[in-house]
């Protein structure tokens, strides 16, 4: 199917009239390439759609841990000890290495 959009322009000014100039475009329709139906808000289901389903869940979970009856591996824990361990040995160092240095300028 065609469409054809006809403009008609007129220019004036100061009393010169310019002669009227015609424009034609000619739209065919065409093949739509691509997706033509994208899904978009709800899908109806549960599961997907719901946030109080994964809510549920997490208060479960959460339930479970406190309650004892699911615990968190030893090692999740250990890996922060590890970190705090390590930063507090690097700020003794930085106390020892500062310390040496005003010894050394108090000796010169």
């Amino acid at each position: 199917m065609a469409t054809t959009l006809n403009s008609e322009t007129f220019v004036t000014a100061d009393g010169y009239n310019a002669p009227a100039t015609n424009a034609s475009v000619v739209v065919t329709e065409g093949q739509v390439l691509g997706a033509s139906t994208v899904s978009t808000g709800l899908t109806n289901n549960f599961l997907t759609d719901s946030f109080f389903f994964p809510l549920l869940m997490v208060v479960i979970g959460v339930w479970l841990h406190k309650s004892g009856l699911l615990s968190l591996p030893a090692w999740l824990g250990k890996g922060e000890l590890n970190s705090k361990e390590y930063i507090v040995q690097k700020k003794l160092k930085n106390k020892i290495k500062e310390a040496k240095q005003r010894e050394t300028s108090r000796q010169m």
